[in-house]
């Protein structure tokens, strides 16, 4: 993880609910020279099993073709039906203009980081069981602003002045790890995924 280019840093911090037990959620990036492919997903539940098919789910992402986030995560449900299903997100970063599209399905967060704090919501539905027509939401990022993604393990519903003073001017790491540190629950798998936009 960390740094990967002058356009853009990222990183994924995850936390297991239970001490010795594996994390459940996950975080996938894929990178080219004009994008960064991200990807998030939350099983339902924790323990082995959750954690075997969080690692099905992440072969998912890296072995699929993403160019159409929509046929993308169609099939996703299709590949989980039959399982205890999940919830997550994928989208692309594109370097030069800085534009985010995204498709998630279930309590996934996505926000934007800035000048403004600029959430979007996913569509309902749990992937494997049920969900409606995915659909592509799309945001701008400007230089220096971060894009969260985060599971439900972590506190939804917090403001930018409760941050740690200066976090958003850290890199992705920092950022990743200071807001696991300041809202995980504490009673699930938590997962948050950082992307810093520098364009520089």
């Amino acid at each position: 993880m960390g740094p990967v280019s002058r356009a853009v840093d990222h990183h994924l911090s995850k936390r297991p609910y239970m001490k010795n037990e594996p994390c459940a959620d996950l975080g996938y990036f894929q990178e080219n020279k004009d994008s960064l492919f991200f990807a998030i997903a939350d099983v339902a539940g924790h323990g082995d099993n959750a954690h075997r098919l969080s690692l099905k789910i992440k072969k998912y992402f890296k072995d699929t073709q993403k160019n159409d986030l929509v046929a993308l995560m169609k099939n996703l449900h299709g590949y989980l039906k039959g399982t205890r299903g999940a919830v997550g997100g994928a989208g692309f970063l594109y370097k030069k203009t800085g534009v985010v599209e995204y498709v998630g399905l279930g309590n996934i967060s996505l926000r934007k980081m800035g000048k403004k704090d600029v959430r979007t919501l996913s569509n309902e539905g749990i992937i494997g069981y049920i969900i409606p027509t995915p659909r592509i939401k799309r945001l701008q990022l400007s230089a220096g602003e971060t894009l969260l993604l985060y599971t439900d393990g972590i506190k939804d519903h917090f403001h930018m002045d409760e941050l740690p003073e200066g976090l958003l001017d850290k890199d992705a790491k920092h950022i990743a790890g200071g807001v696991m540190k300041r809202f995980y629950k504490g009673n699930d798998d938590a997962a948050c995924i950082s992307i810093r936009y520098k364009n520089d």
